[in-house]
């Protein structure tokens, strides 16, 4: 026998705020009499019960069916800033590379570069460190340590190029 649950239903804003203000509205003493009622299920309406104020506040189009604010943060909040340093770059037919893109952060945007670095802490950093190591030696603890070599600390690259540079996307070569 087929036991599959109950089926997944997705609602919109506009049926969210409906049904809540039809529930304000009613003389319904149960809120689970008033989801069976509806063909609710429960835990939904609790979800949207515990949410309510951004619900009714939302200004979202109502067939939507999120709130919003969905997407990845932004963390760099001076980003129209660089992104104009970066085109005034190439207009003046000039690389942009990670180089100049430090540079200009380290310039003009100062506070926000000191206020990043301060941010983790020493006992997170050594954290890091400590598990790093130990992760490490677990792993190559039976080789002799003239044997180990650290190899992101040669300075010799071999068939790469002298740098990288950020070109501009979906557009012609100068």
């Amino acid at each position: 026998m087929d036991n599959r649950g109950r089926q997944h239903h997705r609602y919109s804003n506009g049926q969210r705020k409906e049904l809540l203000a039809e529930f304000h509205a009613s003389d319904a003493t149960s809120e689970r009499q008033f989801c069976r009622a509806k063909h609710l299920p429960y835990s939904t309406w609790q979800g949207w019960r515990s949410k309510e104020d951004k619900i009714m506040a939302n200004k979202r189009h109502n067939r939507c069916a999120t709130m919003g604010g969905q997407g990845a943060k932004e963390i760099i909040p001076f980003k129209d800033d660089l992104l104009a340093f970066m085109r005034g770059r190439r207009d003046e037919e000039r690389y942009v590379r990670v180089f100049h893109l430090m540079q200009w952060v380290k310039q003009y945007q100062k506070d926000w570069l000191v206020h990043d670095i301060d941010f983790a802490t020493q006992r997170v950093l050594d954290e890091v460190w400590l598990g790093y190591a130990a992760s490490f030696w677990s792993k190559y603890a039976q080789y002799d340590r003239s044997q180990l070599l650290n190899v992101d600390e040669t300075g010799v690259y071999f068939d790469m190029p002298r740098g990288r540079h950020w070109p501009k996307l979906a557009s012609q070569a100068r």
